[in-house]
């Protein structure tokens, strides 16, 4: 689904953030 494409892309941001 669109939300959890975005939801993966977020949380993959802030690992790579991390």
């Amino acid at each position: 689904m669109f939300l959890c494409r975005i939801a993966e892309a977020f949380e993959s941001s802030l690992r790579s953030a991390a």
